[in-house]
């Protein structure tokens, strides 16, 4: 996933080389600046709401929710801003998926 490989928790009915959706909880979802090289993640808005903050990030096929609940100032990054992502596998996991 975004060329990171992780071992996530999945359904029981999941099978091997078979279509799945892949949840990530906002929390789940990290990310830190990137200076240099080509991003195709980026800050959209962040949301502060006091001691938490909420960010979207707008990546080539979906618009992903980042949550903070224990956000440092200087992890707060502008609008616009190129980021690289990663995810927490503790957060993540695979469902069958379904039409």
């Amino acid at each position: 996933m975004y060329g990171q490989s992780i071992e996530v928790a999945s359904h029981p009915d999941i099978q091997l080389r078979h279509a799945a959706y892949l949840v990530v909880c906002p929390e789940g979802v990290h990310y830190s600046a990137m200076n240099g090289g080509r991003a195709n993640e980026r800050i959209q808005t962040s949301l502060c709401l006091g001691s938490t903050v909420e960010t979207e990030i707008e990546e080539k096929q979906a618009t992903l929710i980042a949550v903070d609940n224990d956000p440092a100032l200087d992890h707060i990054l502008p609008d616009g801003g190129a980021i690289r992502l990663s995810f927490d596998p503790a957060r993540c996991y695979l469902l069958p998926y379904e039409t």
